[in-house]
Parts: structure tokens; C-alpha cells; sequence
């Protein structure tokens, strides 16, 4: 099974591409909401999450308080790194147990907006970028989780650019609206399966 990285920035169409990869029998692994139900559902996790951060991240009912953890993580890059030190490690742990039950996949993916932060790259034996322009997507973001500017590109600069994603990835699909993403997904998809019956 021939492990694939699918990242970009946030709000450049990373989930659209991926179920269009699944509607072509592709197994996908989203690391990024694993790594939410695991803070909401892995003791360990929360634990260490509680004992880093205060018990002021979660609700009274044990749900995660989003917006509180938003503004502590994204507002100090020491908090992300902690955070991510304590919740990298278990979404690794629950990849691999996802990817040993589809071993005989002709390839899965792994979606996930950190790829090269998180150095998992190496790990995969190809990288898909998705790319977007800002406009588009800081409006998107704005629809979707109704932030301000200053908050959306605070989240934006902390990751990496697509410059370096392009520049470091074996594929690229452009997702604007006037780019249709089915035919560039689909001459991957071929190109993918060709090289899995080569390996």
C-alpha cells in the first residue's frame, strides 16, 4: 500500500479533494478531525491537555471549548508546539492503526494540514498539494467559521506557504473558482494506481 500525503493551507479545499478521491475507492485518513475527536475523546489526551493548559479549555460537559483553545494556541507559538507535542503523537498512533487495516489498499491517504510542520512527509511516498487563492479562501474561512481578518490571517501565517508546499510536493491541484479540480484528481488517480503496480 502506497501511503499518499494530501495537504494546504487552511481553506483551500483539502476535504472537497478528498472525497472526490473516495468516490474513486480511496481510502482517507483526516488527521485533522481525528485530532479533534481524540481531544475530545482520548483520556490521555485530555489529561495532558488539562494539566498544560487548565481545566478552562474544556466545557462543563467535557466538550472542548473551542474558541478558548483557539485563541491560547494560536495566539502563542510556545502553546501551539505543547499542544501539538501532546497531540501529534496519538493522531500518529491512530494512523497507523487505520493504515494496518487497509494494508492491501493500492494506496490510502492522509489528509492532514500539517504535513511538513509536523515533518510526516517522510512518511509518505508521494505529497498532493492543494492550493487556493487567499482571496477565496479567507472568504470561505469567513462563511465558514464567521472570524475576523486579523484572526483568519494570524491562523494563515502560522502555516506554511504554498511556495514551499509546491515546491516540496509531486503534485498540485489548483482549487479557485475557475479551476475545475475532477480532471486533475482523476490524471493523479491514473498516475498513482500505474505507479502502486510498479512498486
Amino acid at each position: 500500500m502506497i501511503k499518499i500525503g494530501l495537504t494546504g493551507g487552511i481553506a483551500c479545499g483539502k476535504t472537497i479533494v478528498s472525497k472526490v478521491f473516495e468516490q474513486l475507492g480511496i481510502a482517507t485518513y483526516n488527521a485533522d478531525m481525528r485530532a479533534k475527536i481524540l481531544i475530545q475523546e482520548n483520556q490521555t489526551v485530555k489529561e495532558q491537555l488539562i494539566k498544560t493548559f487548565g481545566e478552562t479549555i474544556y466545557n462543563a460537559d467535557g466538550t472542548l471549548d473551542k474558541k478558548n483553545f483557539g485563541n491560547i494556541i494560536f495566539n502563542d507559538a510556545t502553546a501551539l508546539e505543547k499542544s501539538n507535542s501532546i497531540v501529534h503523537p496519538a493522531v500518529r498512533k491512530d494512523y497507523d492503526c487505520w493504515c494496518e487495516v487497509h494494508d492491501n489498499d493500492i494506496y490510502t491517504l492522509k489528509e492532514t494540514a500539517i504535513l511538513f510542520e509536523s515533518g510526516n512527509d517522510k512518511f509518505m511516498e508521494f505529497v498532493i498539494t492543494v492550493v487556493a487563492p487567499l482571496e477565496e479562501r479567507i472568504v470561505r474561512i469567513k462563511k465558514r467559521d464567521f472570524l475576523t481578518d486579523t484572526q483568519i490571517m494570524a491562523r494563515i501565517e502560522k502555516q506554511m506557504s504554498d511556495e514551499y508546499r509546491i515546491a516540496h510536493s509531486d503534485f498540485v491541484i489548483y482549487n479557485s473558482s475557475t479551476d475545475m479540480i475532477i480532471p486533475q484528481i482523476i490524471e493523479i488517480d491514473k498516475i498513482l494506481r500505474a505507479k502502486s503496480k510498479s512498486l
